[in-house]
């Protein structure tokens, strides 16, 4: 009777051993996604700082938004000063070609007015000499070279101007330009506009100033009076 059994014992045994290797095979399997995911979840890619909208608006004006220069700042850049005591010479040499000009157009005029008398033996009024000088070529000639000189005489004024006002606002207009950029940029980008200007930090010590040499050529100085007249900017009170 014991022998009888021992087969079904031995199946027994057999199918048990089948069925815990198998559990082992299935455990591996069903581990080895999850041992592979689990670097996937903890490699997350870093985020991307968003870039400051103000970052090069602070490296070119640390201090913030600068000032107008001074007339005594002003003064100090050698070339600028240069440039301006080469103002009156040039206004006046300008001016005296447009004077001369329309000295040539007032003497023709004049002289057309007297023959107009021999003619007709009245003085012509204004509008008389307008009408007839319309058409007269060499008089219209002598007019556009009133207006020619007249037109160099503004360019240069105008010029003179510019050249005073880029020494005096250019940095601060900059500064504004670049501001406006970076505002828009950080509208944007969704970011909150800037409402103070950066801290100003404290100025790094400086090597002491080195005297001029006693035989050193003394600087060119400009009057204000006399760059008004090179400008034709009226007088002003001094810088604030």
């Amino acid at each position: 009777m014991r022998i009888a059994r021992l087969p079904h014992v031995a199946k027994r045994v057999a199918a048990c051993a089948l069925f815990a290797f198998g559990t082992l095979i299935l455990q591996g399997c069903g581990d080895e996604p999850e041992s592979a995911a689990a670097p996937a979840e903890g490699s997350a890619q870093p985020t991307t700082p968003t870039p400051d909208p103000y970052a090069e608006l602070d490296a070119k004006f640390p201090e913030g938004r600068p000032k107008s220069p001074t007339v005594a700042e002003r003064g100090q850049d050698s070339e600028y000063v240069k440039a301006l005591a080469a103002l009156p010479d040039e206004r006046v040499r300008l001016s005296q070609a447009r004077a001369a000009a329309q000295a040539k157009v007032d003497a023709f005029r004049a002289q057309y007015a007297k023959d107009a008398v021999r003619r007709f033996g009245r003085e012509p009024t204004e509008e008389d000499l307008d009408a007839s000088l319309i058409n007269n070529a060499h008089y219209q000639t002598l007019v556009k070279a009133v207006d020619d000189a007249q037109a160099e005489l503004d360019a240069y004024t105008a010029k003179a101007r510019a050249l005073i006002n880029e020494k005096r606002f250019g940095e601060v207009k900059a500064y504004d330009a670049l501001r406006r950029e970076a505002d828009a940029a950080a509208v944007a980008a969704g970011l909150p506009l800037r409402n103070d200007t950066p801290q100003q930090t404290a100025p790094a010590a400086t090597a002491p100033q080195v005297q001029p040499a006693a035989a050193a050529k003394p600087a060119v100085s400009v009057t204000p009076q006399a760059l008004s007249e090179a400008t034709g900017i009226p007088l002003v009170p001094s810088d604030r």
